[in-house]
């Protein structure tokens, strides 16, 4: 195991014991409230013993009980899509195509530049897998006020070279480094999951994603496979 996959599990796990904790600790104190609204001396308070705060204060704690378990639930669904990356479907697929339906997609948002696109360049990739990938990097140019992506793509030997630079605002040094572990996240409402799910789709296709990033934007550089090996 590389000390980059090391850090990317311990990450995980800490978010995981962080995420636990956050919804065990409020749940055992409205289990406590709830007990003391219902129990007396561990035996279960008669109708006539209820007054109107015991039943208030147990609507909010179910309320909270109830809140806690769905947002653990939306964590896992998130967790378990995050390690359940299909086997890519392989098929000869236009990049240019493919980036060019974004563009129409996201004009009034984002202007996508295609100029220094290959529109013959072809790569071996399941489409709706990438597009994964090209909705992640999209929403993270948007959320970094990015108001142009430019793309370039260029042939190599049995592979191709995706470059896409945003005008957006840049990450730190010290973000870029942990910019692609899973659940790390410099946003308030982010779940850190867009570039860990996305370097995942690409690494299942055996292909490379790097990320830089400086004031002027952000840059990534994929590298996917045109040929069989």
């Amino acid at each position: 195991m590389t000390d980059y996959e090391l850090q990317s599990w311990n990450g995980i796990l800490k978010v995981l014991s962080h995420e636990i904790l956050n919804t065990l600790t409020p749940m055992s104190t409205s289990l406590d409230a709830l007990k003391d609204c219902l129990l007396d001396q561990n035996k279960a308070k008669s109708l006539s013993k209820l007054n109107e705060e015991d039943i208030i204060d147990s609507f909010r704690a179910i309320n909270l009980l109830e809140n806690r378990i769905s947002s653990l639930q939306e964590f896992i669904v998130r967790f378990r899509e995050f390690l359940d990356i299909p086997v890519p479907e392989l098929i000869p697929l236009n990049l240019f195509d493919v980036f060019n339906e974004f563009k129409n997609s996201y004009k009034d948002r984002i202007d996508i530049d295609l100029s220094e696109m290959d529109n013959q360049l072809m790569v071996l990739a399941d489409k709706s897998l990438i597009e994964m990938v090209l909705i992640n990097l999209i929403k993270n140019s948007l959320e970094a006020n990015a108001k142009q992506l430019k793309t370039s793509s260029k042939k190599l030997p049995n592979e191709a070279v995706l470059v896409l630079k945003d005008n957006g605002n840049g990450m730190s040094a010290s973000v870029v480094k942990k910019a692609f572990l899973p659940f790390y996240t410099t946003k308030e409402s982010g779940s850190g999951i867009g570039l860990s799910f996305s370097r995942q789709i690409i690494h299942a296709h055996k292909g490379i994603i790097e990320l830089t990033s400086d004031k002027e934007g952000t840059e990534i550089r994929i590298i996917l496979k045109t040929e069989i090996n």
